[in-house]
């Protein structure tokens, strides 16, 4: 029974019982992570045991789909204090939750987690090889985690205005529009679209 009127924007968490608990609410020590993908970051799962902080065994980290709900299990788990290392192989917006197990009052309870947000970005390119032949100046860079596609810049000056020349798949690119002689500079950006 809920007295007081939710305010769009607020959460919400409603569970039910039949004689005793069997559902501890769960969460992570962080509401929100920045992260690059392919890079790990740190995260710590709790449980509330009305006050007591029970230590969650056995936790499962999952991806959460905002709009159905469906959880799919990643293979980052939780070690027996709750820790674990995750890793995000995609730039995108996502939503972690957690499924375990934790002691309360001497029995295992099941956890039901809120969500985290987690916002990961493209790590930048590194242009490993730029190289002037004849009226071309070939480029090659390293492989970013969760790139689907790389834009290709050049700038008469280094601090000057970059004009976008393409975009591609691969990493290298060649430019076949160059003067003999002159002095180009470069940047290439990872995207992930």
């Amino acid at each position: 029974h809920v007295s007081d009127p939710v305010k769009t924007g607020q959460v919400l968490y409603a569970g039910a019982c039949d004689g005793a608990w069997d559902l501890l609410y769960s969460y992570f020590d962080k509401d929100s992570i920045p992260t690059t993908a392919g890079k790990s970051f740190s995260i710590k799962l709790t449980a509330d045991d009305w006050g007591a902080a029970p230590v969650p065994t056995s936790g499962t980290i999952a991806t959460v789909d905002k709009e159905t709900g469906k959880m799919t299990e990643m293979t980052a788990k939780t070690d027996n204090s709750g820790n674990a290392e995750v890793v995000m192989d995609n730039a995108g917006e996502f939503y972690l939750s957690a499924n375990g197990k934790a002691e309360s009052y001497g029995s295992p309870t099941s956890l039901a987690g809120a969500l985290t947000k987690v916002t990961v970005g493209l790590d930048k390119t590194k242009i490993t090889k730029a190289k002037a032949k004849g009226k071309k100046a070939v480029l090659k860079w390293k492989k970013v985690t969760g790139a689907k596609n790389y834009e290709i810049y050049r700038s008469n000056k280094k601090n000057g205005r970059y004009k976008k020349l393409k975009t591609v798949k691969k990493t290298s690119y060649t430019d076949k529009k160059v003067k003999k002689g002159k002095k180009y500079f470069y940047k290439v950006r990872a995207i992930d679209d």
